[in-house]
Protein backbone atom coordinates (compact mmCIF):
# COMPACT_ATOMS: atom_id res chain seq x y z
CA UNK A 1 0.00 0.00 0.00
CA UNK A 2 1.55 3.35 -1.09
CA UNK A 3 1.60 6.02 1.13
CA UNK A 4 1.57 9.82 -0.01
CA UNK A 5 3.83 12.30 1.95
CA UNK A 6 2.64 14.27 4.90
CA UNK A 7 0.58 17.32 4.06
CA UNK A 8 1.76 20.53 6.28
CA UNK A 9 0.59 21.17 9.13
CA UNK A 10 -2.56 23.72 10.00
CA UNK A 11 -3.61 22.57 13.41
CA UNK A 12 -2.71 24.36 16.31
CA UNK A 13 -2.13 22.56 19.72
CA UNK A 14 -4.27 23.52 22.91
CA UNK A 15 -2.65 26.00 25.65
CA UNK A 16 -0.25 23.74 27.72
CA UNK A 17 0.01 20.96 25.15
CA UNK A 18 3.48 20.41 24.07
CA UNK A 19 4.13 19.81 20.54
CA UNK A 20 5.95 16.90 19.40
CA UNK A 21 7.81 15.57 16.61
CA UNK A 22 5.10 13.40 15.01
CA UNK A 23 2.67 16.50 15.28
CA UNK A 24 4.10 18.07 12.12
CA UNK A 25 1.74 16.35 9.86
CA UNK A 26 -1.57 16.51 12.21
CA UNK A 27 -4.39 18.00 9.81
CA UNK A 28 -7.04 17.73 12.60
CA UNK A 29 -9.82 19.97 11.04
CA UNK A 30 -11.75 20.56 7.94
CA UNK A 31 -10.54 16.95 6.73
CA UNK A 32 -14.00 16.50 4.26
CA UNK A 33 -14.26 20.27 3.64
CA UNK A 34 -16.96 20.22 6.82
CA UNK A 35 -16.35 22.98 8.87
CA UNK A 36 -14.96 22.79 12.05
CA UNK A 37 -16.57 22.00 15.01
CA UNK A 38 -18.39 24.76 17.47
CA UNK A 39 -16.40 25.75 19.78
CA UNK A 40 -16.90 25.79 23.74
CA UNK A 41 -19.26 28.98 24.99
CA UNK A 42 -18.65 30.01 27.91
CA UNK A 43 -21.39 31.87 30.50
CA UNK A 44 -20.47 35.57 30.78
CA UNK A 45 -18.51 36.50 33.96
CA UNK A 46 -20.55 37.92 36.68
CA UNK A 47 -19.21 41.69 37.19
CA UNK A 48 -17.47 42.03 40.14
CA UNK A 49 -17.70 45.45 43.04
CA UNK A 50 -13.86 46.37 41.57
CA UNK A 51 -15.57 46.08 37.84
CA UNK A 52 -17.64 49.44 38.88
CA UNK A 53 -14.25 51.63 38.83
CA UNK A 54 -12.79 51.08 35.53
CA UNK A 55 -11.86 54.65 35.84
CA UNK A 56 -8.80 53.43 37.72
CA UNK A 57 -6.74 51.68 35.18
CA UNK A 58 -3.24 50.24 35.37
CA UNK A 59 -1.91 49.58 31.62
CA UNK A 60 0.92 50.11 29.25
CA UNK A 61 3.43 47.98 31.07
CA UNK A 62 6.92 48.61 29.89
CA UNK A 63 10.34 46.75 30.59
CA UNK A 64 12.75 48.50 31.71
CA UNK A 65 16.92 47.35 31.61
CA UNK A 66 19.23 49.33 33.59
CA UNK A 67 21.95 47.29 33.61
CA UNK A 68 21.59 45.06 36.28
CA UNK A 69 18.35 46.92 37.53
CA UNK A 70 15.40 45.46 35.32
CA UNK A 71 11.80 46.25 36.29
CA UNK A 72 8.77 46.76 34.49
CA UNK A 73 6.74 49.77 34.75
CA UNK A 74 2.74 50.72 34.55
CA UNK A 75 0.83 53.38 33.58
CA UNK A 76 -1.88 53.83 36.75
CA UNK A 77 -4.31 56.43 35.17
CA UNK A 78 -7.40 58.12 37.50
CA UNK A 79 -9.32 59.63 35.99
CA UNK A 80 -13.30 60.39 37.72
CA UNK A 81 -15.57 61.11 35.19
CA UNK A 82 -17.34 64.95 35.57
CA UNK A 83 -20.63 65.37 36.44
CA UNK A 84 -23.67 66.30 34.41
CA UNK A 85 -24.50 68.98 36.11
CA UNK A 86 -21.98 70.66 37.83
CA UNK A 87 -20.06 69.51 41.30
CA UNK A 88 -23.41 70.67 43.48
CA UNK A 89 -25.03 67.81 41.60
CA UNK A 90 -22.70 65.37 42.00
CA UNK A 91 -24.79 62.55 44.51
CA UNK A 92 -27.80 63.19 42.44
CA UNK A 93 -25.70 62.42 39.18
CA UNK A 94 -23.96 59.66 40.48
CA UNK A 95 -26.42 58.64 43.70
CA UNK A 96 -24.79 56.37 46.31
CA UNK A 97 -23.27 53.64 43.77
CA UNK A 98 -21.95 56.26 41.64
CA UNK A 99 -23.51 55.40 38.41
CA UNK A 100 -23.61 58.26 35.70
CA UNK A 101 -22.36 59.28 33.02
CA UNK A 102 -18.72 59.62 31.42
CA UNK A 103 -19.42 56.46 29.98
CA UNK A 104 -18.77 54.66 33.45
CA UNK A 105 -20.84 51.42 34.29
CA UNK A 106 -21.51 51.69 38.00
CA UNK A 107 -22.94 48.59 39.98
CA UNK A 108 -26.01 49.79 42.05
CA UNK A 109 -24.89 48.04 45.17
CA UNK A 110 -21.37 49.56 45.69
CA UNK A 111 -21.19 52.97 46.92
CA UNK A 112 -18.32 54.42 45.92
CA UNK A 113 -17.21 57.47 48.29
CA UNK A 114 -13.85 57.52 46.20
CA UNK A 115 -15.53 59.31 43.04
CA UNK A 116 -18.32 61.07 44.71
CA UNK A 117 -15.12 62.94 46.46
CA UNK A 118 -13.09 63.07 43.85
CA UNK A 119 -15.02 64.33 40.88
CA UNK A 120 -13.12 65.51 37.76
CA UNK A 121 -9.55 65.28 39.86
CA UNK A 122 -7.31 63.86 36.76
CA UNK A 123 -4.23 62.11 37.30
CA UNK A 124 -1.41 59.66 35.24
CA UNK A 125 1.52 57.98 36.54
CA UNK A 126 4.21 55.84 36.17
CA UNK A 127 4.35 53.07 38.95
CA UNK A 128 6.61 49.89 39.54
CA UNK A 129 5.61 46.97 41.58
CA UNK A 130 7.54 48.25 44.29
CA UNK A 131 5.79 50.96 44.60
CA UNK A 132 2.48 49.27 44.92
CA UNK A 133 4.04 47.44 47.77
CA UNK A 134 4.88 50.99 49.20
CA UNK A 135 1.14 52.06 48.86
CA UNK A 136 0.41 48.35 50.53
CA UNK A 137 2.22 48.43 53.22
CA UNK A 138 1.65 52.29 54.15
CA UNK A 139 -1.88 51.35 54.17
CA UNK A 140 -1.71 48.82 56.86
CA UNK A 141 0.78 51.63 58.96
CA UNK A 142 -2.03 54.61 58.46
CA UNK A 143 -5.37 52.22 58.68
CA UNK A 144 -4.25 49.44 61.17
CA UNK A 145 -6.83 47.13 61.57
CA UNK A 146 -8.20 47.47 57.97
CA UNK A 147 -8.48 44.43 55.60
CA UNK A 148 -5.85 45.23 52.76
CA UNK A 149 -6.30 44.31 49.62
CA UNK A 150 -3.66 41.63 48.46
CA UNK A 151 -1.65 42.07 46.28
CA UNK A 152 0.07 39.91 43.79
CA UNK A 153 2.93 37.80 44.91
CA UNK A 154 6.12 38.17 44.17
CA UNK A 155 8.16 35.91 41.66
CA UNK A 156 11.70 35.17 40.85
CA UNK A 157 11.59 33.57 37.81
CA UNK A 158 9.44 34.65 34.59
CA UNK A 159 9.00 37.82 35.37
CA UNK A 160 9.33 39.35 32.42
CA UNK A 161 7.35 37.04 30.53
CA UNK A 162 4.71 38.53 28.70
CA UNK A 163 1.85 36.31 30.12
CA UNK A 164 2.98 36.75 34.02
CA UNK A 165 3.12 40.86 32.65
CA UNK A 166 -0.28 41.01 31.79
CA UNK A 167 -1.59 38.72 35.25
CA UNK A 168 0.19 40.99 37.57
CA UNK A 169 -0.88 44.37 35.77
CA UNK A 170 -4.40 42.75 35.92
CA UNK A 171 -3.70 41.78 39.50
CA UNK A 172 -2.65 44.96 40.56
CA UNK A 173 -5.25 46.87 38.91
CA UNK A 174 -7.49 44.78 40.48
CA UNK A 175 -5.47 46.10 43.69
CA UNK A 176 -5.88 49.39 43.64
CA UNK A 177 -9.46 49.59 42.64
CA UNK A 178 -10.36 47.58 45.70
CA UNK A 179 -8.40 50.30 47.57
CA UNK A 180 -10.28 53.21 45.79
CA UNK A 181 -13.52 51.07 46.65
CA UNK A 182 -12.46 50.06 50.44
CA UNK A 183 -14.34 52.22 53.40
CA UNK A 184 -11.75 52.23 55.58
CA UNK A 185 -9.03 53.26 52.89
CA UNK A 186 -10.19 54.92 49.87
CA UNK A 187 -8.98 58.62 52.02
CA UNK A 188 -5.80 57.67 53.06
CA UNK A 189 -3.22 59.54 52.42
CA UNK A 190 -0.95 57.40 51.27
CA UNK A 191 -3.78 56.72 48.39
CA UNK A 192 -3.02 60.16 47.37
CA UNK A 193 0.40 60.58 47.77
CA UNK A 194 0.74 57.56 45.11
CA UNK A 195 -1.80 58.72 42.57
CA UNK A 196 -0.43 62.27 42.81
CA UNK A 197 3.08 63.16 40.02
CA UNK A 198 6.19 61.39 40.78
CA UNK A 199 8.09 64.29 42.35
CA UNK A 200 5.67 64.40 45.35
CA UNK A 201 5.65 60.69 45.73
CA UNK A 202 9.28 60.49 45.75
CA UNK A 203 9.70 62.69 47.88
CA UNK A 204 7.29 60.67 50.13
CA UNK A 205 8.72 57.39 49.52
CA UNK A 206 12.58 58.44 50.24
CA UNK A 207 11.17 60.01 54.14
CA UNK A 208 9.50 56.81 54.68
CA UNK A 209 12.61 54.83 54.08
CA UNK A 210 15.08 57.36 56.01
CA UNK A 211 12.40 57.32 58.46
CA UNK A 212 14.03 55.43 61.25
CA UNK A 213 17.59 57.49 60.43
CA UNK A 214 15.50 60.63 60.97
CA UNK A 215 13.82 59.46 64.05
CA UNK A 216 17.63 58.12 65.51
CA UNK A 217 18.92 61.48 64.22
CA UNK A 218 16.43 63.79 66.26
CA UNK A 219 16.84 62.01 69.38
CA UNK A 220 20.79 62.47 69.23
CA UNK A 221 19.85 66.20 68.41
CA UNK A 222 17.24 66.71 71.60
CA UNK A 223 20.74 64.29 73.68
CA UNK A 224 23.38 66.67 72.39
CA UNK A 225 20.79 69.73 73.02
CA UNK A 226 19.49 69.27 76.63
CA UNK A 227 22.25 67.63 78.28
CA UNK A 228 24.24 71.24 79.04
CA UNK A 229 20.34 72.41 80.56
CA UNK A 230 20.02 68.87 82.41
CA UNK A 231 23.46 68.97 83.89
CA UNK A 232 22.83 72.65 85.21
CA UNK A 233 19.21 71.15 86.76
CA UNK A 234 20.69 68.58 88.52
CA UNK A 235 23.30 70.74 90.47
CA UNK A 236 20.92 73.32 90.93
CA UNK A 237 18.79 70.15 92.52
CA UNK A 238 21.76 68.91 94.27
CA UNK A 239 22.80 65.99 92.70
CA UNK A 240 22.83 63.37 89.86
CA UNK A 241 24.87 63.87 86.39
CA UNK A 242 23.39 63.80 83.22
CA UNK A 243 22.65 60.16 83.13
CA UNK A 244 20.89 60.07 85.57
CA UNK A 245 17.90 62.07 84.35
CA UNK A 246 16.10 59.15 82.91
CA UNK A 247 17.42 56.41 84.74
CA UNK A 248 15.65 53.96 87.10
CA UNK A 249 12.82 51.31 86.77
CA UNK A 250 12.48 50.60 83.14
CA UNK A 251 14.26 50.05 80.17
CA UNK A 252 11.62 52.43 77.77
CA UNK A 253 13.71 55.73 77.80
CA UNK A 254 12.32 58.27 75.67
CA UNK A 255 14.48 60.88 75.99
CA UNK A 256 17.77 58.68 75.60
CA UNK A 257 17.17 55.67 73.48
CA UNK A 258 17.87 55.25 70.03
CA UNK A 259 15.40 54.45 67.44
CA UNK A 260 16.60 50.78 67.56
CA UNK A 261 16.71 50.81 71.59
CA UNK A 262 13.14 51.58 70.94
CA UNK A 263 12.13 49.24 67.94
CA UNK A 264 13.78 46.23 70.39
CA UNK A 265 12.33 47.30 73.58
CA UNK A 266 8.79 46.93 71.93
CA UNK A 267 9.79 43.45 70.62
CA UNK A 268 11.03 42.61 73.76
CA UNK A 269 8.07 44.09 75.35
CA UNK A 270 5.75 41.53 72.97
CA UNK A 271 7.27 38.56 74.78
CA UNK A 272 7.60 39.70 78.26
CA UNK A 273 4.08 41.10 78.40
CA UNK A 274 2.16 38.66 75.85
CA UNK A 275 0.22 36.59 78.81
CA UNK A 276 -0.59 39.52 80.89
CA UNK A 277 -2.23 41.86 78.55
CA UNK A 278 -4.96 44.91 79.00
CA UNK A 279 -8.28 43.34 79.08
CA UNK A 280 -11.71 44.86 77.17
CA UNK A 281 -15.31 43.90 77.36
CA UNK A 282 -14.73 43.03 73.37
CA UNK A 283 -11.68 40.21 74.56
CA UNK A 284 -14.39 37.20 74.29
CA UNK A 285 -15.75 38.29 70.58
CA UNK A 286 -12.04 39.18 69.03
CA UNK A 287 -10.86 35.36 70.69
CA UNK A 288 -14.05 33.85 68.52
CA UNK A 289 -13.40 36.28 65.75
CA UNK A 290 -9.88 34.67 65.64
CA UNK A 291 -10.57 30.91 66.06
CA UNK A 292 -12.83 31.71 63.03
CA UNK A 293 -10.76 33.03 60.89
CA UNK A 294 -7.70 30.47 62.12
CA UNK A 295 -10.39 27.55 60.95
CA UNK A 296 -11.39 29.35 57.76
CA UNK A 297 -7.75 29.46 56.43
CA UNK A 298 -7.25 25.72 56.81
CA UNK A 299 -10.55 25.03 55.32
CA UNK A 300 -9.40 27.21 52.41
CA UNK A 301 -6.50 26.02 52.11
CA UNK A 302 -7.95 22.66 51.89
CA UNK A 303 -10.48 23.92 48.69
CA UNK A 304 -7.88 26.09 46.78
CA UNK A 305 -5.98 22.74 46.91
CA UNK A 306 -8.49 20.60 45.49
CA UNK A 307 -9.43 23.29 43.09
CA UNK A 308 -5.93 23.40 42.08
CA UNK A 309 -5.95 19.61 41.34
CA UNK A 310 -9.14 19.87 39.41
CA UNK A 311 -7.69 22.37 36.90
CA UNK A 312 -4.66 20.41 36.49
CA UNK A 313 -6.77 17.13 35.52
CA UNK A 314 -8.95 18.95 32.87
CA UNK A 315 -5.28 20.18 31.82
CA UNK A 316 -4.20 16.40 31.55
CA UNK A 317 -7.67 15.77 29.85
CA UNK A 318 -6.96 18.48 26.94
CA UNK A 319 -3.29 16.98 26.77
CA UNK A 320 -4.62 13.15 26.64
CA UNK A 321 -7.44 13.93 24.05
CA UNK A 322 -4.83 16.06 21.59
CA UNK A 323 -2.71 12.84 21.59
CA UNK A 324 -5.46 10.73 20.57
CA UNK A 325 -6.48 12.50 17.84
CA UNK A 326 -2.66 12.70 16.65
CA UNK A 327 -2.91 8.94 16.62
CA UNK A 328 -6.29 8.73 15.11
CA UNK A 329 -5.36 11.13 12.28
CA UNK A 330 -1.58 8.76 11.75
CA UNK A 331 -3.56 6.01 11.96
CA UNK A 332 -6.22 7.08 9.12
CA UNK A 333 -2.61 8.45 7.33
CA UNK A 334 -1.64 4.50 7.27
CA UNK A 335 -4.70 2.97 6.48
CA UNK A 336 -6.03 5.24 3.80
CA UNK A 337 -9.11 4.99 1.29
CA UNK A 338 -12.59 5.43 3.31
CA UNK A 339 -11.94 3.78 6.19
CA UNK A 340 -8.39 6.45 6.77
CA UNK A 341 -10.53 9.62 6.15
CA UNK A 342 -12.79 8.57 8.86
CA UNK A 343 -9.94 7.77 11.10
CA UNK A 344 -8.60 11.26 10.44
CA UNK A 345 -12.06 12.91 10.94
CA UNK A 346 -12.04 10.98 14.19
CA UNK A 347 -8.93 12.50 15.11
CA UNK A 348 -9.95 15.70 14.03
CA UNK A 349 -12.75 15.64 16.25
CA UNK A 350 -10.42 14.32 19.44
CA UNK A 351 -8.46 17.78 18.76
CA UNK A 352 -11.98 19.90 18.90
CA UNK A 353 -12.39 18.19 21.63
CA UNK A 354 -9.28 18.68 23.59
CA UNK A 355 -9.20 22.37 22.48
CA UNK A 356 -12.07 22.44 24.27
CA UNK A 357 -11.05 21.09 27.45
CA UNK A 358 -8.04 23.58 27.49
CA UNK A 359 -10.58 26.38 27.18
CA UNK A 360 -12.24 24.77 29.96
CA UNK A 361 -9.07 24.32 31.94
CA UNK A 362 -8.46 27.63 31.44
CA UNK A 363 -11.81 28.86 32.62
CA UNK A 364 -11.74 26.79 35.94
CA UNK A 365 -8.46 28.24 36.77
CA UNK A 366 -9.52 32.10 35.86
CA UNK A 367 -13.49 31.05 37.45
CA UNK A 368 -12.68 28.92 40.39
CA UNK A 369 -8.68 28.38 41.46
CA UNK A 370 -7.91 32.07 41.13
CA UNK A 371 -10.91 33.46 42.96
CA UNK A 372 -10.76 30.91 45.91
CA UNK A 373 -6.83 31.91 45.60
CA UNK A 374 -7.54 35.48 46.23
CA UNK A 375 -10.15 34.55 48.89
CA UNK A 376 -7.46 32.56 50.96
CA UNK A 377 -5.24 35.85 50.35
CA UNK A 378 -8.27 37.71 51.95
CA UNK A 379 -8.12 35.73 54.99
CA UNK A 380 -4.46 36.31 55.56
CA UNK A 381 -5.91 40.09 55.50
CA UNK A 382 -8.17 39.51 58.13
CA UNK A 383 -5.04 37.89 59.88
CA UNK A 384 -3.05 40.81 59.91
CA UNK A 385 -5.70 43.04 60.78
CA UNK A 386 -6.03 41.13 63.94
CA UNK A 387 -2.43 40.91 64.41
CA UNK A 388 -2.57 45.12 64.32
CA UNK A 389 -4.81 45.02 66.90
CA UNK A 390 -2.58 42.17 69.14
CA UNK A 391 0.22 44.89 68.32
CA UNK A 392 -1.55 48.21 69.73
CA UNK A 393 -2.60 45.63 72.66
CA UNK A 394 0.84 44.86 73.40
CA UNK A 395 1.97 48.35 73.21
CA UNK A 396 -0.05 49.93 75.22
CA UNK A 397 -0.05 47.11 77.94
CA UNK A 398 3.67 47.62 78.07
CA UNK A 399 3.12 51.42 78.53
CA UNK A 400 0.88 51.07 81.18
CA UNK A 401 3.42 48.75 82.77
CA UNK A 402 6.06 50.88 82.73
CA UNK A 403 3.87 53.57 84.34
CA UNK A 404 3.23 51.53 86.95
CA UNK A 405 6.99 50.67 87.55
CA UNK A 406 8.41 54.28 87.60
CA UNK A 407 5.58 55.33 90.07
CA UNK A 408 6.93 53.01 92.34
CA UNK A 409 10.60 54.09 91.49
CA UNK A 410 9.06 57.84 91.51
CA UNK A 411 7.93 56.91 95.70
CA UNK A 412 10.57 55.62 96.52
CA UNK A 413 12.86 58.58 95.38
CA UNK A 414 10.57 60.88 97.10
CA UNK A 415 11.26 59.04 100.46
CA UNK A 416 15.11 59.06 99.98
CA UNK A 417 16.67 62.26 101.29
CA UNK A 418 19.33 63.69 98.39
CA UNK A 419 17.70 62.41 95.49
CA UNK A 420 15.71 65.24 94.00
CA UNK A 421 17.21 65.37 90.78
CA UNK A 422 16.42 61.79 89.94
CA UNK A 423 13.04 62.59 91.53
CA UNK A 424 12.35 65.42 89.12
CA UNK A 425 13.44 63.28 86.35
CA UNK A 426 11.66 60.45 86.77
CA UNK A 427 8.09 62.74 87.37
CA UNK A 428 8.65 64.32 83.80
CA UNK A 429 9.70 61.10 82.04
CA UNK A 430 6.84 59.65 83.94
CA UNK A 431 4.62 62.33 82.82
CA UNK A 432 5.62 61.42 79.12
CA UNK A 433 4.73 57.87 79.45
CA UNK A 434 1.17 59.04 80.57
CA UNK A 435 0.49 60.97 77.86
CA UNK A 436 1.52 57.78 75.20
CA UNK A 437 -0.56 55.56 77.16
CA UNK A 438 -3.35 57.78 76.43
CA UNK A 439 -2.25 58.50 72.61
CA UNK A 440 -1.94 54.05 72.83
CA UNK A 441 -5.31 53.66 74.46
CA UNK A 442 -6.63 55.62 71.79
CA UNK A 443 -4.74 54.54 68.75
CA UNK A 444 -6.17 50.71 70.45
CA UNK A 445 -9.68 51.32 70.91
CA UNK A 446 -9.69 52.77 67.01
CA UNK A 447 -8.29 49.77 65.83
CA UNK A 448 -10.32 47.24 67.48
CA UNK A 449 -13.25 49.28 66.57
CA UNK A 450 -12.29 48.99 62.83
CA UNK A 451 -11.32 45.62 63.08
CA UNK A 452 -15.42 44.51 64.04
CA UNK A 453 -16.33 46.40 61.31
CA UNK A 454 -14.01 44.84 58.88
CA UNK A 455 -14.49 41.31 59.95
CA UNK A 456 -18.20 42.27 59.37
CA UNK A 457 -17.73 43.67 55.80
CA UNK A 458 -15.68 40.76 55.26
CA UNK A 459 -18.18 38.18 55.98
CA UNK A 460 -21.18 40.00 54.16
CA UNK A 461 -19.20 40.12 50.97
CA UNK A 462 -17.33 37.09 50.93
CA UNK A 463 -20.19 35.36 51.79
CA UNK A 464 -21.96 36.84 48.37
CA UNK A 465 -18.52 36.37 46.44
CA UNK A 466 -18.08 32.77 47.49
CA UNK A 467 -22.07 32.04 46.50
CA UNK A 468 -20.95 33.89 42.79
CA UNK A 469 -17.89 31.58 42.83
CA UNK A 470 -19.52 28.57 43.21
CA UNK A 471 -22.78 29.49 40.86
CA UNK A 472 -20.18 29.86 37.77
CA UNK A 473 -18.36 27.00 38.62
CA UNK A 474 -21.86 25.10 38.51
CA UNK A 475 -22.61 27.05 34.87
CA UNK A 476 -19.56 26.40 33.79
CA UNK A 477 -19.26 22.45 33.86
CA UNK A 478 -23.24 22.39 32.66
CA UNK A 479 -22.53 23.81 29.24
CA UNK A 480 -19.23 21.50 27.56
CA UNK A 481 -22.01 18.35 26.96
CA UNK A 482 -24.14 19.99 24.54
CA UNK A 483 -20.99 20.67 22.19
CA UNK A 484 -19.35 17.83 23.13
CA UNK A 485 -22.53 15.33 21.68
CA UNK A 486 -22.73 17.53 18.67
CA UNK A 487 -18.98 16.75 17.58
CA UNK A 488 -19.40 13.33 18.27
CA UNK A 489 -22.56 13.30 15.91
CA UNK A 490 -20.29 14.56 13.06
CA UNK A 491 -18.23 11.12 13.29
CA UNK A 492 -19.88 9.10 10.64
CA UNK A 493 -20.46 5.36 12.21
CA UNK A 494 -20.91 3.55 8.94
Amino acid sequence: MSMSPPAPSTGVSPPGVASSSSSSSYRPNNIDGNSSPPLLSLPPRRPSPEDSVDYVTVSDPVIHADGMNKYTSYRVDCRPPPPAHGIEGVDDVYGRGGGGGGGVHHRDDVDDVFLRNNVGQYSSVLRRYSDFLWLYERLHRERGGSIVPPLPEKQAVSRFSPDFVEDRRRSLERFLRRVVLHPELWDAGCLSTFLRANDVFQHATVAGSVSDRLLEALLQQRREGGRGEREQRCRHLGGGGPGASLSGAGAFNLALKNAAGLKRWFSEAKTTFSGDLVSSPDDDLFDEIERYVEALSVQMKRVSNQASALVRKSREVANGMFEFGLAFHQLGQCEGGMLGTKLQLMGGTADALSSMAATQAEAEMRRLEEPLRDYLRVVQGVRLALGRRHDARVSYTALLHEIHTREGALHRLRMTPGSEAKAYSTEVSLQRYRVAANAASEGYAEISQRVLREVDRFKREKAEEMKSVVLEFILLEIEPPAPARSMYSNVPMR
